[in-house]
């Protein structure tokens, strides 16, 4: 009796080892969706764009790729009153289902995202188990799909142009640090107001630099940062990793190179509805070009140019501190997080009208007090 029990076990166990996958898909049965684009429809309706790679036209890499027959990419457009039906209705119309594991951005349309439906138009890439948490979010300065029409020059696709040029904030001091669909997502729940990456088009080329600005209790776009100003946030929240700021000594050009940035923030809290926030900023770098045609060693020189980078940083930030506090409205800045973290009590007492009700975060003094320091001046006059 033992035995023959054991025996139906083993042969059960057999052939759920043998059956497999029952939800698997073939790779050649699959829609690699590389980018997606969401924009406003008629009658309330949003309009989904998926960019799909065609194997097939990608034998080579960079320019290879485009040489090697036929276009490297194809983009879908379906309309429906969700993103998910959206999604369906493209069955219809492409052979291949979408599938997301590689879709490496998510861009949202202007228009859409001053509607305040942020977080519906990404529900579907929030619940699907195919999409990479890594996925990059940005708000796109007009139509969304027409960014994934772009020209890449270098890169095969589109999207790896948009991706990659997003991930040069080590280059750029006006490039707001990329953000992924799960730092989204915590936004969101935390009903906090916060700052996307901006993107649009210029000229058939993809610009990344600035900021868009959401609301935190809405979840509405409010607007822009231009690139200084997103500089002057990069600034103010420790995030600059490198830039170029360009300043006049003795009436010439001269070009500072940021190295190394470090930002630490005090709070006086005397007066608990009315906190003052001192920003220090600490920058070392080089001279990377100058036309003052002169050298650079001499004392005086070292010095004003020091000076004149100081009070760069100090312009930087104050523009944007003026920008988010009394056009805005909104704490991008951190601050909130700061008092949350040392000044627990305080921020208790005045969450509920921080950016609401009395708005204490519009008028509470910001402070930066910028040093620089000057490392590596070069010992080249002139260059003519």
């Amino acid at each position: 009796m033992h035995n023959r029990v054991l025996v139906v076990v083993l042969t059960i166990g057999s052939m759920l080892l043998l059956q497999g996958c029952w939800d698997r898909v073939e790779i050649e049965q699959r829609g690699f969706v590389v980018g997606t684009a969401l924009d406003d429809a008629e009658n309330h309706k949003v309009a989904l764009t998926f960019q799909f790679a065609v194997p097939s036209a990608m034998k080579g890499k960079g320019t290879d790729a485009k040489e090697g027959g036929g276009k490297p990419f194809i983009n879908i457009t379906s309309e429906a009153n969700s993103v998910f039906k959206a999604a369906r209705i493209m069955s219809n119309e492409f052979s291949r289902p979408p599938y997301l594991e590689h879709n490496r951005v998510i861009i949202i349309s202007e228009k859409l995202a001053r509607k305040g439906h942020l977080g519906e138009v990404i529900d579907l890439f929030m619940r699907d188990p195919e999409t990479r948490r890594a996925a990059k979010v940005m708000i796109a300065e007009g139509e969304a799909r027409q960014l994934l029409e772009s020209n890449p020059f270098i890169e095969t696709l589109p999207v790896q142009y948009i991706d990659m040029t997003a991930e040069n904030p080590e280059k750029s001091e006006s490039i707001t640090p990329p953000t992924n669909i799960g730092q989204v997502h915590a936004y969101l729940l935390q009903n906090a107001s916060f700052a996307l990456p901006k993107v649009r088009s210029l000229d058939n080329k993809v610009v990344t630099s600035g900021a868009a600005i959401f609301e935190g209790h809405t979840h509405l776009l409010k607007g822009f940062l231009n690139e200084d100003e997103a500089t002057g946030r990069n600034i103010l929240t420790g995030t600059l990793k490198a830039g170029a700021l360009e300043l006049i000594v003795k009436d010439q050009v001269v070009v500072f190179e940021v190295k190394q940035m470090r930002r630490t923030i005090k709070a006086s809290v005397a007066d608990p509805r009315r906190p003052v926030f001192d920003v220090y900023v600490t920058v070392e770098g080089n001279i990377s070009e100058s036309h003052l045609g002169q050298s650079l060693i001499d004392p005086d020189i070292m010095a004003e140019t020091e000076k004149k980078a100081e009070q760069k940083l100090i312009d930087l930030t104050t523009d944007v501190t003026n920008k988010v506090q009394k056009v805005y409205k909104a704490d991008i800045l951190g601050l909130s997080e700061y008092l949350h973290q040392e000044h627990y009590q305080v921020w208790m007492a005045l969450k509920e009208n921080w950016e609401q009700g009395e708005q204490i975060f519009s008028k509470c003094p910001i402070r930066v007090h910028a040093k620089v320091k000057l490392h590596v001046v070069g010992s080249i006059l002139k260059s003519e």
